[in-house]
């Protein structure tokens, strides 16, 4: 033995090892019944083939830097359902895998080159491997030499493999695809289709030119989501499948979601970050099931759905930062909207003359307006919602005050969050409703100065049980001196 810092500890059916470079006789015979055994021996060069070895249903390696084979004991575990290998740099294949094994966890193994070798296609096929994860295997360019994945697979996840250009054939079986930071990864199934039983895809920050090389997508997908992925220009070449439920797509080369959206019944979120479209389908946005809508940071995007007011499902809608956005559909918001969320639009006074018909609106954030003195715009129908209990207002870099008619009847508001308004000198003229809560001012130093105990608005929110300014929580306030 040759580390003083060696370890064994024993808890029911489970061993722990740490700092072993080798073992003697008394190992095997120390240790009775054990079925989960975690392996941390850094100048370990192989597994002890100990008799409980065949008994164990979970086995862990982790940072074993010498280890360079697992084919002789990965015969002998006849039971082993779980399987982590972490850290171990030298190890170029896991070899043949026990047909007991239904998870296999590998991370950070920087030699590895394939998971499984050439001759071994027909003990794949026979594996009722279910969960693979893949992650920082930075040698790594194929999960197998043969192309072939074990067909009872259900679930694959794969994060930064730089050298990956392949996942192989992806079994029919299989219902959850995650990929990331695959740089190298320019398509994500040798065949010319993903599996129909896929449910969830994600893909973030990989290459490819296409989901599927037919052009469309598994029919009974219900999750999507794509990230940083430049390269692709579209979803499907024609519908997207009706059983989809959620559609995450940011920062892609993305200008066309599809033909329609109309057959997409259990649609219930909708999220578009930073996307070259246009416009949207002819038709708009299913209209039964849909309740949540964000898009933001499309710069080119010119008009939203022209039948979103008839969106009575929803529930939450997100529209921020559209440049080019140059009008907002005439009827109005869908009237059961509870939450909204407005920044740095054109079109701010359109938006702003149709809040008061939100009846069920609850909270609302609203922001990056740059031209506006007075918040509601004075002179203007712009009343707020009475049911909001809930209302931020940002990034106004000309407010100067808050008019009060627009404030009338909020008896239910509870928190009030005003930021980054440089120029606001007053609150509003009469006093905060008095359901008010919640308090919270940062970013305002004109505002704030008064706001101390002695100050122009103490008497204005001393009764509100929480104020915090700049972050601190103002409790029994010091006053804050006025600037000679």
């Amino acid at each position: 033995m040759v580390y003083t810092e060696e370890a064994a500890s024993l808890s029911p059916n489970s061993i722990s090892l740490s700092h072993f470079s080798e073992f003697g006789n008394w190992f095997g015979q120390a240790f009775g019944e054990v079925n989960e055994m975690k392996i941390k021996c850094p100048r370990l060069e192989s597994i002890p083939l100990t008799p409980f070895i065949s008994s164990l249903s979970a086995l862990e390696i982790t940072d074993c830097s010498d280890l360079t084979s697992l084919q002789e004991v990965m015969e002998y575990c006849e039971l082993l359902d779980c399987l982590v290998i972490e850290g171990c740099d030298t190890l170029e294949s896991v070899g043949q895998l026990p047909s007991s094994l239904k998870r296999l966890q590998i991370r950070s193994c920087g030699n590895l080159l394939f998971l499984f070798e050439d001759g071994e296609a027909n003990h794949i096929n026979a594996s009722i491997l279910q969960y693979l994860y893949v992650s920082g295997c930075r040698a790594l360019e194929s999960l197998t030499s043969t192309g072939q994945l074990p067909e009872a697979l259900k679930h694959l996840e794969i994060h930064n493999c730089s050298q990956l250009t392949t996942l192989g054939q992806l079994p029919e079986t299989l219902k959850h695809l995650e990929i990331k930071t695959c740089l190298d990864l320019e398509m994500l199934s040798s065949q010319d289709h993903l599996p129909e039983s896929l449910k969830h895809l994600s893909i973030v920050h990989c290459p490819i030119t296409t989901l599927s090389s037919t052009g469309h997508l598994p029919e009974s997908l219900q999750h999507i989501h794509i990230e940083f992925c430049s390269n692709l220009t579209r979803l499907s070449l024609g519908q997207l499948p009706a059983t989809l439920k959620y559609i995450k797509i940011n920062h892609c080369g993305i200008n066309s979601i599809a033909d329609s959206l109309l057959n997409l019944r259990s649609l219930q979120e909708i999220d578009i970050i930073d996307c070259p479209i246009r416009d949207f389908p002819q038709g708009g946005l299913p209209r039964a099931s849909l309740r949540v809508f964000s898009i933001s940071s499309c710069e080119h995007l010119e008009s939203l759905p022209s039948s979103i007011h008839t969106l009575n499902s929803l529930q939450e809608m997100r529209i921020v930062n559209l440049p080019s956005l140059s009008s907002f559909p005439q009827q109005g918001f869908p009237r059961n909207l509870t939450s909204l969320f407005i920044t740095s639009l054109p079109i701010y006074d359109q938006v702003m003359r149709r809040l008061h018909k939100l009846t069920s609106l609850r909270n609302l954030h609203i922001g990056g307006c740059q031209n506006a003195v007075c918040f509601p715009k004075e002179g203007m129908e712009m009343m707020l919602p009475t049911s909001l209990t809930r209302l931020t207002l940002t990034n106004f870099i000309q407010l100067r005050r808050l008019f009060p008619h627009g404030f009338r009847n909020l008896a239910s508001l509870e928190c009030l969050r005003i930021s980054d308004c440089p120029n606001l000198t007053s609150f509003l003229e009469e006093d905060l409703p008095s359901s008010l809560l919640a308090l919270y001012i940062s970013n305002c130093p004109n505002l704030t100065i008064h706001c101390g105990n002695g100050g122009q608005y103490w008497y204005k929110i001393s009764n509100i049980p929480y104020v915090e300014i700049d972050t601190k929580y103002i409790h029994t306030p010091e006053p804050v001196l006025s600037h000679q």
